[in-house]
């Protein structure tokens, strides 16, 4: 029987992916006034990237591929771009069309980013406090529509961050609060309280800037204003218990985010990146299912 090319490259290329994995460990994060850090874990460690932004300060980032981060910017309704390799905020920020529901973004989370043309998950609340609701964005050239999904995700508080993990997208409670952790149904928006994260076995401090990491565990920021401002908290997803990385440097940092797994090649379309398993059939035979436009 003959074999198909495409298997045989296919085989090839899962090798290399299981070769080829991401490094480990790389976070940003944006410190108030300053700019945007790479941030290095195991130190925990810090770097400013480029110049600084100036007097900038963006609740929430995302990490946009290629090599750009999404900053969110309730004053003025509008997500920005920033260089991760310059630290340089791009010129001509995109306004946010606000649904009824709310008129303040305090989470980002993409979704599939590497299908076109991905969805970029986000919280909405209303500013000044109301209920909290999971959304996607909808891009047009100039524009970012918020589009509601459900109704209230039942979280009692805003959304302090949202993490995705292939399978299961998470929702931290927003500073001010006791850190709860959530999952949501990206169909539904409905949020399911797992539990109260804890810290050196008593109660963590209120955090923000929810993010996985290469090595499967989400890692936030203690809110400013706290006394553990500024330190770098790794979270068991399954425990719910919070480790204590060290001091990043500063007390202004406000939010995080990771950048994606290297995909190994074209095929590599779905979590986990950086291998090619059946997620990634799945994640082609829905999009060959579309069709071409």
């Amino acid at each position: 029987m003959r074999m198909l090319p495409w298997f045989v490259a296919g085989c090839a290329a899962f090798a290399a992916c299981v070769a080829d994995a991401h490094a480990q460990g790389v976070l940003y994060a944006w410190e108030k006034g300053t700019g945007i850090y790479e941030v290095d874990p195991s130190g925990p460690t810090a770097t400013l990237l480029g110049g600084g932004a100036g007097a900038w300060n963006f609740p929430e980032i995302e990490y946009s591929y290629p090599d750009e981060v999404l900053c969110s910017d309730p004053p003025s309704g509008t997500v920005w771009s920033v260089s991760v390799n310059t630290g340089h905020i791009y010129a001509g920020g995109r306004l946010i069309t606000f649904p009824p529901e709310g008129d303040t973004i305090t989470a980002l989370e993409w979704v599939d980013r590497y299908l076109q043309p991905g969805l970029l998950y986000a919280g909405l609340t209303v500013a000044g406090g109301g209920d909290t609701y999971l959304a996607i964005f909808r891009f047009d050239e100039d524009n970012f529509d918020v589009l509601v999904i459900g109704g209230p995700t039942t979280i009692p508080v805003a959304i302090g961050g949202l993490a995705y993990d292939g399978e299961t997208m998470y929702a931290l409670s927003a500073g001010g609060s006791r850190p709860k952790l959530y999952t949501i149904d990206l169909f539904t928006g409905i949020a399911t309280l797992l539990g109260t994260i804890t810290l050196g076995g008593d109660q963590a401090p209120p955090m923000t800037a929810l993010e996985f990491g290469s090595d499967g565990y989400l890692y936030a920021l203690p809110s400013t204003g706290e006394p553990e401002a500024g330190r770098l908290l790794r979270i068991d997803p399954q425990t719910l218990i919070a480790t204590d990385l060290g001091f990043l440097g500063s007390t202004g940092f406000t939010s995080l985010t990771a950048p994606p797994a290297d995909r190994c090649n074209e095929a590599d379309l779905a979590a986990p990146f950086g291998t090619l398993d059946f997620s990634d059939v799945l994640a082609f035979l829905a999009a060959f299912g579309e069709g071409c436009p």
